[in-house]
């Protein structure tokens, strides 16, 4: 007698690799030796093609994974490759493109996602940078600086549709947090062996996996803040310890950056830390106290040349004093009058001012290559993540009240730093920074009072393609 067995739903499983893949792998890892064998010379290269190889098979299986693997190197990536167009962080830019066109085009997406006010801002800000190409002094460098934005503004897409998804608060944040160890690790090794140093005027200031001093200090500007902020978010007492210790050797790293900017930034959001949680303050002391200590006789120095050039014996040349600021914002905003609308194209300034310096304020910088649609689309961005930061504030509590601070501080640090430099440019901050955002437009949204877990990842990576779908009812023999 033949039974029907009702229709049932197949729940999402993982994916293995199968042999197809394991086939792929193994004959692309031959002709990758093969290439090195017989051009020493692409290594580089072949070291891209293997990081690019693997990361199609994780994201194909993991795009969480996936999307904590390039979060977790990015701060590595930007000395890498020389400083052409083309290196391993504008290949990873548009890796990150790619993977965002693929995943939210293609996945099935059985609730709509809300839009928020921050989501609309950075698209109306990527916009306007993508129409500034069309009316470039020089199109391709504004493409490349679209990419290096528009790659940013992918992580907070991804992030934002993975939490949403499940995906765990706890271990972004972490991820987030970790990324710092290479650096400060190459930071210490080249305090040891005076390596790869920045000279600048009379000082020498720690660069690190990143290609300038002052993209380093934005980092660890953020990272230092969110560090501390974090405290009342571990209930383990080692992690504790760990990240306290991150935050010191951040904060010795900051100093020997020698960023004046990023200094007053950091103190800005410490005190903010500091004064919405008073568990805080014995760690940030610590960490004033050692930042004073490391910092004495550069800040003396640092801040002598900020009348001109003439002042201090220790003052550097008047390219990074305030009274050459003032003059070079002056001569930058004439660049504007034949393009006031959109602007001479975004990444432009450099190229065509007899300086070749950036205008070293992003409000101008908005105005002179992005025109008045650029200084409104800039408005709109700080103010979205002031709004975003401040929603967060007010509607968690407990441990993630304490992310929602730490956010705040960040936010308001970065805003001001802004005004004065090209914080903007380095688009490896801005992959924090979203990132961070999206973790706090999760909490608000849920009136939080701790980040999630999330599942633990499996050893089989889980994939996010897979969905439900209805199985045949099959025939089942049986008496």
């Amino acid at each position: 007698m033949k039974l029907l067995r009702p229709p049932v739903t197949r729940s999402p499983t993982p994916d293995r690799l199968n042999g197809a893949s394991l086939a792929v792998v193994g004959v692309s890892l031959l002709l990758l030796v093969a290439t090195v064998a017989i051009f020493p010379s692409a290594l580089l290269l072949t070291a891209l093609l293997i990081a690019v190889l693997v990361g199609v098979l994780v994201f194909g299986h993991s795009v969480e994974l996936f999307v904590l693997g390039l979060v977790l190197i990015r701060a590595s990536l930007d000395s890498a490759g020389g400083g052409g167009a083309v290196t391993p962080s504008s290949l990873v830019g548009v890796v990150v493109i790619a993977t965002t066109i693929v995943w939210l085009g293609l996945r099935p997406r059985p609730v709509k996602h809300p839009r928020s006010r921050l989501q609309i801002a950075l698209l109306f800000y990527a916009a306007a940078i993508a129409l500034s190409i069309f009316v470039s002094l020089r199109p391709l460098t504004s493409a490349v600086e679209f990419v290096r934005f528009a790659s940013a503004v992918c992580i907070f897409l991804l992030v934002d549709r993975l939490i949403a998804s499940g995906a765990s608060e706890r271990r972004l944040l972490a991820v987030i947090l970790a990324s710092a160890v290479l650096p400060l690790g190459v930071a210490a090794f080249d305090i040891i062996t005076s390596g790869t140093i920045e000279s600048k005027g009379d000082f020498d200031r720690l660069s690190s996996t990143f290609a300038q001093s002052n993209g380093f200090s934005r980092y660890l500007m953020v990272l230092i803040i969110m560090g501390l902020a974090s405290l009342g978010i571990w209930r383990n007492r080692f992690t504790k310890a760990i990240v306290l210790g991150g935050c010191l050797a951040g904060a010795s790293a900051l100093v020997l950056t020698y960023t004046r900017a990023s200094w007053i930034g950091a103190v800005f959001g410490i005190a903010i830390v500091i004064f919405y949680n008073r568990k805080y303050r014995l760690p940030a002391a610590i960490t004033a106290l050692v930042v004073l200590l490391v910092a004495s006789p550069a800040l003396v120095s640092r801040f002598a040349d900020l009348g001109g050039s003439d002042q201090g014996v220790a003052a550097i040349s008047s390219a990074n004093s305030l009274e050459w600021r003032l003059n070079y914002w002056n001569d930058v905003i004439d660049l504007a009058d034949d393009s006031p609308v959109n602007g001479i194209g975004y990444g432009v300034t450099a190229k065509v001012t007899d300086q070749e310096k950036q205008p070293h304020s992003e409000l101008i910088r908005a105005y002179v290559e992005l025109g008045i649609i650029g200084l409104i689309a800039y408005a709109l961005m700080l103010g979205a993540l002031l709004h975003t930061a401040l929603v967060a504030l007010q509607s968690t509590s407990g441990a993630a009240r304490s992310f929602s601070v730490g956010y705040l501080a960040s936010v308001i640090s970065f805003a001001l730093v802004t005004l004065v430099t090209n914080a903007l440019s380095q688009t490896a901050l801005l992959w924090y920074l979203f990132a961070l955002s999206a973790i706090a437009l999760s909490l608000s949204r849920r009136n939080a009072t701790a980040l999630t877990h999330g599942p633990p990842m499996s050893t089989t990576l889980q994939s996010q393609w897979a969905f439900a779908e209805d199985r045949p009812a099959l025939p089942v023999h049986g008496r």
